[in-house]
């Protein structure tokens, strides 16, 4: 007898399996308890199927049903400000003027927490931990695992994700996404020369290489390459639900209990899709068996059976923010068929995640057929992420500023289209005439140059008593008053005032602005205004870095990491790095968006003090004295990063080999220049020294001769004799010496 599970693979006649069975009541013989609770029950695909499909339509009744509480659809008119005046040639129809207050306000505060979260190249940076934190290849680690993130998070398209993700949180009030894992088989092109250049033999030198026609004519290589593909994927309202219990903004993985998405998947989504393994299961036989039909199956359901048709819609809130809208544009929805190719034919697929499993069923002709159930191995993360921009109490949902908003663009459209109507009154006003005189009009009449009418003025005699227009109502200075609360109050309302994103007070005489605590509280105060949002943001961007390093841990081939490092770091980090010591490292993801904003006025006033210590040499040398030096790389990441440039290139570079060369020449060159000046030095102080004594002994002589010259033969002869007497005096007194 066939089981349930081969009866509801089975190809029916138009090419797609019977399906499963839903079963109104679960029965204990389709269910399976892990010892311990450790994890969820595991059903068999009658009872998930039916799980899912349940789950789906309590989540989609529920959600459609509390929509209007929030007000999607009302803050998507709003958004657009459509026009209802469509027929504008109806003079009994005033226009209607549309004001884009909301949309204004959420494009600034957008813009603001993007900028606030994506001003650094990376809004992330690691901190050392445990063991890391003493090794001296720590710095070398914690770069490494940057650059991985790096490279997966642009992998993911994160920040173009997470922009969408922002402009919805803004707006709406929420935002969810929701992070997976995959592989992805790449085609890398690359150009190899047909032929080698020539080495020709010069008659002096090393042979030269000469290229000809042939060696530049190349061929384009083709090389299959799988890789690790993680995916951050934006999801609109209305297309992830989370059970009604749901009470924790921020953190569904605690109160939402599962996750229900609604996709749609056509041909060739169901022929990758049965490649992957998650998508078969073992029979009796211990063999895997595809859980989607085969391309022929296939072939036959899309191209000769399946009616030409759009699938069914998922929940009213994601069809009211689609093309079915008349009132707003959007783009069709997932759910049309939009092309003659009936490969492009949508399917419904309702997906149904908790923390260790995963239900998938395929919904097609009024049959479902469950195509995957069983763990996923990405524990809670399945059940995606969200911020809001103001929090609900005990609600997942929060409040955006299309709701903050919405009171105020209505009062000052509406406002200003009265005021419009009664100023234009005078080009269109109401004509009296006096009825007493026999005027008596039958018909309105269309009142050109040169045309002459004739009236009856009465006994007065004056045309202008007898035919004249009403007298134009005048417009109170309160609706001017409250057109100026009603903009200004929805500004401040949600921080997209002047004041608080420009520093323009727009108060003649304030001098609020022209002190530096002025403005530094005019800064902090525009900061504020995000902190909160941003404080939420964080929270998602540090789930998904942890999201990362789990799959890197458990799913990324050792191979691709050292590919990824090597093309930023060159093979030396290869060589630098042990691969246990890189997979063990324990490291703190903090974001820098919210570090930033609190601390970037402190930092804006440290920066005159690093300019300080970079123009005192004395201070550089005290410090060598002391055995400390100044880290000029960081000062230079500081300057960078309040620049808030998305990327730059560094000031202070390594020196390559050939520079070292020369450096070091220059050094010894710098040492014998030394050398030569102190013996130049030396000579010319023995040269000086030589001088000197040669000028003395040339003055000593002079003295002498013109000494001489005065002193005659007799004072000669004399001198001689006082001398040799004064010499034999010596003799006799102290003895002849022997």
């Amino acid at each position: 007898m066939a089981t349930s599970l081969e009866i509801a693979g089975k190809i029916s006649g138009d090419g797609m399996p019977l399906g499963n069975e839903l079963t109104p009541e679960i029965r204990k013989t389709q269910v399976e308890l892990e010892p311990g609770g450790v994890s969820s029950p595991a059903f068999d695909d009658d009872a998930a199927g039916t799980i899912a499909w349940m789950d789906y339509q309590s989540c989609a009744q529920w959600i459609d049903t509390n929509s209007w509480l929030a007000e999607w659809q009302y803050v998507d008119y709003l958004y657009q400000s459509p026009n209802y005046d469509r027929d504008w040639r109806n003079s009994n129809r005033p226009a209607r003027i549309s004001r884009f207050l909301v949309a204004k306000n959420r494009n600034t505060m957008s813009n603001q927490v993007k900028r606030g979260l994506f001003g650094d190249s990376n809004p992330f940076v690691l901190e050392p931990r445990g063991k890391l934190a003493g090794d001296p290849n720590s710095e070398l680690i914690i770069n490494a695992w940057t650059e991985l993130f790096s490279v997966l998070c642009e992998r993911a398209e994160f920040e173009y994700q997470m922009s969408l993700a922002i402009e919805c949180q803004v707006l709406q009030g929420t935002m969810i996404c929701v992070p997976n894992w995959d592989e992805k088989t790449t085609i890398r092109k690359t150009r190899h020369r047909k032929e080698q250049p020539k080495n020709i033999d010069m008659p002096l030198g090393p042979p030269r290489k000469v290229n000809t026609w042939k060696s530049d004519d190349f061929l384009v290589k083709e090389t299959e390459v799988t890789e690790s593909w993680p995916t951050f994927e934006f999801r609109e309202l209305g297309t992830t639900m989370y059970a009604e219990t749901w009470r924790t903004p921020g953190r569904p993985d605690l109160t939402g209990v599962y996750r229900i998405d609604v996709d749609y998947v056509t041909l060739q989504d169901l022929q990758q899709m049965r490649g992957m393994e998650c998508y078969k299961h073992e029979n009796e036989d211990g063999k895997l068996v595809d859980n989607i039909p085969s391309d022929e199956d296939l072939k036959t359901f899309f191209f000769e059976t399946s009616p030409r048709g759009d699938a069914p819609v998922g929940t009213n809130v994601a069809q009211s923010m689609n093309s079915q809208s008349t009132i707003v544009l959007h783009a069709a929805g997932e759910n049309e068929n939009i092309s003659q190719d009936p490969s492009l034919k949508p399917l419904m697929k309702i997906s149904r995640w908790n923390a260790d499993k995963v239900t998938e069923v395929l919904c097609y002709q009024g049959r479902r057929r469950t195509i995957r159930n069983g763990k996923h191995g990405i524990g809670d993360h399945a059940l995606g992420y969200s911020a809001t921009w103001w929090n609900i109490p005990k609600c997942g949902y929060g409040l955006g500023q299309g709701r903050l908003n919405a009171g105020d663009q209505r009062i000052e459209q509406g406002t200003l289209n009265e005021a419009l109507k009664m100023i234009a009154f005078p080009l269109n006003a109401p004509l009296l005439y006096d009825r007493s005189a026999g005027n008596a009009p039958t018909q309105n009449m269309v009142v050109g140059l040169g045309q002459l009418l004739g009236i009856d003025t009465g006994p007065s005699h004056d045309i202008n008593k007898a035919f004249g227009f009403m007298k134009m109502p005048e417009i109170p200075p309160e609706a001017w008053r409250l057109l100026d609360l009603a903009h200004k109050g929805g500004e401040n309302l949600v921080g997209a005032d002047s004041i608080a994103m420009q520093g323009n007070v727009n108060t003649a005489g304030s001098s609020a602005m022209r002190t530096a605590a002025g403005v530094q509280r005019a800064g902090g105060k525009a900061d504020e205004n995000v902190s909160d949002p941003i404080a939420h943001l964080e929270g998602v961007v540090e789930r998904w870095l942890m999201f990362l390093h789990d799959r890197v841990l458990e799913d990324m081939p050792i191979w691709e990491i050292r590919e990824i490092l090597s093309d930023k770091f060159g093979q030396a980090i290869i060589d630098e790095i042990e691969v246990e010591e890189f997979l063990d490292a324990r490291f703190e993801i903090k974001i820098l968006a919210g570090q930033k904003l609190a601390a970037r006025a402190a930092i804006l006033q440290l920066i005159p003090f690093l300019l300080q210590i970079v123009q005192q040499p004395q201070l550089m040398q005290w410090l060598h004295e002391k055995g400390w030096t100044i880290n000029f790389k960081s000062i230079e990441d500081v300057f960078q990063r309040m620049s808030e440039l998305q990327s730059w290139q560094d000031i202070f570079v390594p020196l390559s080999p050939e520079e070292k060369q020369m450096v070091q020449q220059m050094s010894q060159g710098a040492q014998r220049g030394q050398a030569a000046i102190a013996q130049e030095q030396l000579r010319g102080k023995n040269k000086i020294a030589e001088v000197q004594a040669k000028g003395a002994q040339e003055l000593q002589n002079t003295l002498v001769e013109k000494a001489l010259d005065k002193i005659g033969p007799e004072e000669l002869a004399d001198a001689e004799g006082h001398l040799e007497r004064n010499t034999d005096t010596g003799e006799l007194q102290g003895g002849v010496g022997g």
